[in-house]
């Protein structure tokens, strides 16, 4: 199965987008590629709170831990402690990243 994908200019893509371009691939209607989408986002959203989420041929989505540091007001000069925190973080694969070189 050859599959078609929409060029995208703008730098933004969303949801929808994302799943119009599902449904006209694989055929189906676009509410079915909409939850399909929403699943797997949620799905994904819930795995990279405990775990590293690999997907083959395009990367890996994980938690880092930013430790808490000092921070600078640079008007006033004035410090605060920036409290510790997780963000999700992305690595590409090697094949995501040959695309781009």
């Amino acid at each position: 199965m050859e599959l078609k994908y929409q060029v995208i200019n703008k730098m933004t893509i969303t949801k929808k987008k994302i799943s119009k371009n599902i449904a006209k691939n694989i055929k189906i209607n676009e509410s079915e590629a909409l939850l399909f989408s929403n699943t797997f986002f949620e799905l994904m959203r819930i795995k990279i709170s405990s775990n590293t989420v690999k997907i083959s041929g395009f990367g890996s989505f994980y938690k880092k831990v930013t430790p808490a540091r000092v921070g600078r007001n640079p008007k006033t000069k004035e410090e605060h402690l920036i409290p510790a925190f997780k963000k999700p973080v992305f690595k590409a694969s090697a094949a995501t990243k040959k695309i781009f070189n």
